[in-house]
């Protein structure tokens, strides 16, 4: 357990939350947790071999930690998915590799991981042209839901079924693919940012 400063209280977290203004960032905790995280990938890639691809995939917090540890590793990984996640430090990230594909998905009635959180780390990670992309769902709060599943499984199929990650000359309308859904209508509407 951890204590959660916003709470009062010892709970189930990666890192303590100062404030929900997001306008302070336990720094040292989110460097612990990534460590942790690296730890236990570089575990795994001794185990499994580095040719297996491993994924980091995380929400909420978890979707922090995963970012921040997926891509400050020298090695790229197959890829990370971060649902209801973002980057810690948006202004000052800088990956230490390029090749790790990204999935992000934020809600847009999120309050604790706000969707403009995620939107400046997709906008941070597309200036850095790391392979990225943003899907934002309509009426979703800090929850998971089908479709954001669906997406994330979608999104890992893609991968396993071409291994080969893009790099940053690829198509730059796939690497910036930013997707509103709505859960009441059963087309999804398409916006592209590049």
């Amino acid at each position: 357990d951890q204590y959660l400063t916003v709470n009062d209280a010892d709970v189930r977290s990666w890192y303590d939350i100062l404030d929900y203004n997001h306008t302070a960032h336990d720094q040292k905790g989110i460097l612990e947790a990534s460590k942790h995280v690296t730890d236990i990938v570089t575990h795994e890639e001794q185990q499994l071999g580095p040719e297996q691809g491993i994924f980091l995939f995380g929400f909420g917090q978890g979707g922090v930690v995963a970012l921040e540890a997926g891509l400050r590793r020298q090695e790229p990984l197959a890829g990370i998915v971060s649902l209801a996640g973002s980057l810690p430090f948006p202004e000052s990230f800088v990956p230490q590799n390029y090749g790790t594909r990204v999935f992000l998905g934020n809600g847009r009635s999120d309050d604790i991981i706000t969707h403009i959180q995620g939107k400046q780390s997709f906008d941070r990670l597309l200036a850095l042209k790391v392979p990225v992309q943003l899907r934002t769902y309509r009426g979703l709060y800090h929850e998971l839901r089908e479709d954001m599943i669906d997406d994330a499984i979608k999104f890992l199929s893609e991968i396993r079924d071409d291994p080969k990650a893009p790099t940053a000359d690829s198509n730059t309308q796939q690497q910036s693919a930013q997707q509103e859904h709505t859960q009441q209508e059963p087309t999804r509407h398409t916006a592209t940012t590049v």
